[in-house]
């Protein structure tokens, strides 16, 4: 199984409960929480065996001990904890060290997991599936992104919107999970959601709604959104031309080494007056400011610079 279908599988289910919230609440010796999981996993509480897999694989409290926690994930597993099932599946996907990795296993568990309506297992079955081609993968991703998960409405937008491993494109459908997603506070999704607006993908061109969806991914930080975001107040394109405010975003992308706004801001800053150029440094230092961000030195005002050419394999859009 490829890492690019296990990404999702590396997510851990948070314990909850009151043995944990004591545990949080007590010193840093003092776990007074951890007796009473060991003593509730052993009288065979698939919740407390749940947990105490989960310290044993990450060392909480107790040494790591991957076997450990492979035992008592399989307790509570068996037991139906879902929790438990997905993270035994997690171990057997990827395998470690005394544990070979056994996929069939893996998605065994999972879909014991997925069936009980257990969102992320959904999620992760669905990619253990879209890896081997098999759509029955949407199915899964469409159940869990129903329960609110991020991950699942991003995996559908984005299988829908490039068109791959046997789905059909579909700007449509990959709107609409980009949307929700995008309302969850995705700028990854509000980015793209600019993009398919910018250039009318399976809709009309409007730029003030490009407009609208980068600014919401850029004002997070997302390097390739204020990038889109400056070159449209550049262009006066959905806002009104501005290139003191497109030099704000421009810089701020560029100093994130995304290489288009390196690129563009080579022969866009030469155009500027120097009035301009030190409004737009102003403006740059007050969003970095208001995120609490490092404020640019004295010496690297001059304007971040492009890499090599042998860089330009990085993503432009």
């Amino acid at each position: 199984m490829k890492r690019s279908a296990l990404k999702n599988l590396a997510s851990r289910w948070l314990p909850l409960g009151v043995a944990i919230a004591l545990w949080n609440a007590a010193g840093p010796n003092e776990k007074p929480g951890l007796k009473r999981v060991i003593a509730a996993a052993e009288r065979g509480d698939p919740d407390a065996e749940f947990i105490l897999a989960r310290d044993y694989e990450f060392g909480t409290g107790v040494p790591v001990n991957v076997m450990k926690a492979l035992e008592y994930y399989a307790r509570s597993a068996e037991q139906g904890n879902a929790k438990a099932q997905n993270n035994l599946a997690s171990i057997y996907a990827t395998g470690a060290p005394g544990v070979p990795r056994d996929d069939a296993k893996a998605k065994e568990w999972l879909r014991k997991a997925a069936a009980q309506g257990a969102a992320l297992a959904q999620d992760n079955l669905g990619l253990t599936l879209l890896e081997k081609g098999d759509k029955e993968a949407i199915k899964w991703f469409e159940k869990a992104a129903a329960q609110g998960l991020l991950s699942a409405r991003l995996h559908l937008g984005a299988l829908y919107y490039e068109g791959r491993d046997g789905i059909a494109q579909d700007y449509g459908q990959a709107a609409k999970w980009f949307r929700q997603s995008a309302a969850q506070g995705s700028a990854r999704a509000q980015n793209t959601l600019g993009v398919i607006y910018q250039h009318g993908f399976g809709t009309n061109i409007d730029f003030a709604e490009a407009a609208k969806w980068f600014r919401q991914a850029a004002e997070q930080g997302n390097a390739k959104a204020q990038c889109n975001l400056g070159q449209l107040y550049c262009a006066g394109r959905g806002v009104k031309t501005d290139p003191v405010v497109g030099y704000k975003w421009l810089y701020l992308s560029a100093e994130q080494e995304e290489i288009t706004a390196l690129k563009f801001m080579v022969g866009f800053r030469t155009g500027m007056t120097p009035a301009q150029i030190a409004a737009g440094q102003q403006l740059v230092d007050d969003y970095k400011k208001s995120h609490g961000l490092p404020l640019t030195d004295d010496k690297s005002k001059s304007s971040p610079r492009p890499k090599p050419e042998s860089d330009s394999s990085l993503s432009v859009r």
